[in-house]
């Protein structure tokens, strides 16, 4: 069940949070804030692309989807140095959608509770919000571009100043 939302206005680049009522409008698969919504018909531009862009932390046992990785295969028998850093940054990150379905670890015979399935962000790369269990109970490996892409930002989640 989907209990919270937040996205990026398609025409000014601004959150905009679905629990603000009247402050959030649909059209071309995007979400606009009202007026924006207006003044981009008006304008002719091509709406903002959807973000975050990019992915990580999406595993076939989760997705059923063959194309993405397997959590099996992603497992290391042993953590690295920096493994503490990369958990402590998905940590920080923006709850995107909000969500109160319980995930159960595929690879546990238990079948533990492995987190929920929310969505998180750091504006440019998007996980599930189980995602740095996984790397602490599994060791999973992290894409080569998001690990150096927390480097670029110095291991820093943005602050994001949502409409209200």
């Amino acid at each position: 069940m989907l209990i919270g939302y937040a996205t990026k206005c398609a025409f000014c680049g601004r959150i905009i949070l679905d629990h603000v009522v009247g402050k959030i409008s649909f059209a071309a698969g995007r979400a606009f804030h009202p007026v924006c919504l207006a003044k981009w018909r008006e304008s002719g531009l091509p709406a903002l692309p959807n973000w975050p862009s990019t992915r990580a932390g999406y595993f076939r046992e989760f997705t059923k989807k063959p194309a993405t990785p397997s959590l099996q295969e992603s497992i290391r028998p042993s953590g690295s140095e920096i493994e503490a850093k990369v958990v402590d940054y998905l940590r920080a990150g923006i709850v995107l959608v909000r969500a109160s379905r319980v995930v159960r670890d595929p690879l546990d015979q238990e079948q533990s509770v492995i987190g929920d399935n929310s969505i998180v962000t750091d504006l440019v790369w998007e996980w599930p919000e189980y995602y740095p269990r996984l790397i602490q109970r599994y060791h999973v490996s992290i894409p080569a571009e998001f690990y150096e892409h927390m480097l670029r930002v110095g291991w820093r989640v943005p602050s994001v100043e949502a409409d209200e």
